[in-house]
């Protein structure tokens, strides 16, 4: 009786500690292996022909999931989040669904509906209607090996897309008669939400895209200076008009050594605007249209070697108004040696003979081409 009494508790303990473990064990999540993960921008695959993945334990669609609980259907809200552990209560759901996605299918990433809204503007912040949208994604499913698809932007520069499948996507637009700006490519990621190109499509609010309309370009010099600046000698000083170092000129580039350290230079970077000339500092990828007015005549750039945001190359643009009144665009480059006095520049001139504040820049109007 005693031995019976004894085999049934060991039984009953063992199937404690079973459950306990297999509790456990269902209860942990890993971050998953991020190394080996696709690029959304390079890997082109499959089409896939449905907008909804289904298996035994999930049904996943654009912005709300749904996973089979123990208590029912349960529905998960998707959003952009780089915590880990999870934080929250939808965080901690969003892990769920992941871990119940990666026992379902190994595929599932691949697999994402694809909702996107995007919208092209131009410089002006007019749409741009006609815009030709290039579309890549990655996918594992269909006949075609490098899904790929093109469509046009309608009359409020406006394109959805709602018909692909896949983990990622890469949108590039495009129209003759601009040129492209920063954002004209873009990659978005549908499945791992944890990184920063994780996309929720919300048709209240397209991704922006931009194109530079080109105006008309005039006749235009361009000209390329390459020469050298020591550190406390005679300052460079560029003639504008007709795109070479002078005497005499419209901007006067000097470099004051400021002290030395073991591993740089200290310097200061000096611009100075000579016989009434003026400029203006742009960031602009286009500098198509020199401003009216805003000008300055002077600038200095201070470098500390100890300071953590230290460069020993300098490189700038601005819109150059010449000491003849007529107007340019100037493009300057300074590399600050570590040992040695003489430091290398170069220079990338264009200059409007017109007196026109156009400076758009075409090729076939180059006049010393």
């Amino acid at each position: 009786m005693k031995k019976r009494f004894v085999i049934f508790t060991i039984l009953i303990v063992g199937t404690l500690l079973l459950g306990w473990w297999f509790l456990r064990g269902t209860a942990q999540h890993a971050t998953p292996d991020t190394t080996h993960a696709p690029d959304a921008s390079s890997m082109m695959t499959q089409m896939v022909a449905n907008a909804t993945t289904n298996s035994q334990s999930t049904i996943v669609t654009s912005k709300m999931v749904w996973m089979q609980t123990t208590l029912g259907t349960k529905a998960v809200r998707l959003f952009r989040s780089t915590n880990y552990p999870p934080q929250t209560a939808e965080e901690k759901a969003m892990w769920e669904w992941w871990d119940a996605m990666e026992k379902a299918d190994e595929s599932w990433q691949w697999k994402m509906p694809i909702e996107f809204y995007g919208k092209v503007l131009d410089q002006f912040g007019k749409p741009v209607a006609g815009a030709e949208v290039e579309l890549n994604w990655t996918t594992v499913i269909g006949p075609i090996p490098d899904p790929k698809k093109t469509m046009r932007t309608d009359s409020n520069g406006r394109f959805t897309v709602t018909d692909i499948q896949g983990k990622g996507i890469t949108i590039a637009v495009s129209k003759d008669g601009y040129e492209s700006e920063s954002d004209w490519i873009q990659s978005f990621e549908y499945a791992e939400f944890y990184k920063n190109d994780f996309y929720v499509p919300d048709p209240n609010n397209p991704v922006l895209f931009h194109l530079h309309k080109l105006m008309g370009a005039e006749p235009m010099y361009q000209f390329e200076v390459n020469n050298e600046i020591a550190f406390d000698g005679p300052p460079v000083v560029l003639d504008v008009a007709s795109g070479k170092v002078a005497t005499i000129g419209d901007f006067a580039f000097s470099l004051r050594l400021d002290g030395r350290s073991e591993k740089d230079p200290d310097y200061t970077l000096l611009l100075q605007a000579q016989n009434n000339a003026e400029f203006i500092l742009t960031s602009e990828r286009f500098p198509f249209n020199a401003p009216e007015n805003g000008y300055q005549t002077q600038m200095a750039i201070h470098q500390k070697a100890d300071d953590t945001n230290y460069n020993s190359r300098q490189t700038f643009h601005f819109y150059a108004k010449t000491r003849g009144g007529k107007y340019g665009v100037v493009w300057f480059e300074v590399n600050v040696p570590r040992i040695g006095e003489m430091a290398n520049c170069n220079a990338t001139i264009r200059y409007n003979p017109s007196g026109s504040r156009n400076l758009e820049f075409d090729q076939n109007k180059w006049i010393n081409r």
